[in-house]
């Protein structure tokens, strides 16, 4: 029997879920496209306890990476550094629907 990565693989529900909750609106912003390149490296998001979060797995950075890469090796801290981006992106797109009195009804 050979494995069936699809099926068979044992993965954190992150790294699953990533590339449709994180990766996936950045590219419909038009933030980011495959070959858009950002810094993994540490990010630090908890200053009372002088820890680093979130880790890659392994505990590796890479520095300068793409995002074909950042998505096929699941790095933790580019996801967590393109939330950011995307939450600024859509406040700025939201501030201006609001300004010019668009609201938006869910269907």
């Amino acid at each position: 029997m050979t494995l069936n990565r699809a099926t068979m693989s044992r993965r954190q529900i992150g790294s699953a879920i990533k590339p449709v909750s994180v990766y996936t609106p950045a590219m419909d912003l038009g933030l980011i496209d495959y070959g858009s390149v950002r810094d993994d490296t540490p990010v630090e998001y908890n200053e009372s306890m002088k820890r680093y979060w979130p880790k890659n797995a392994p505990s590796t950075y890479d520095g300068k990476t793409t995002m074909e890469r950042a998505i096929m090796v699941s790095k933790n801290t580019i996801a967590a550094k393109l939330v950011e981006e995307t939450k600024a992106a859509l406040e700025t797109e939201m501030a201006a629907l609001e300004e010019n009195k668009i609201t938006l009804k869910a269907s």
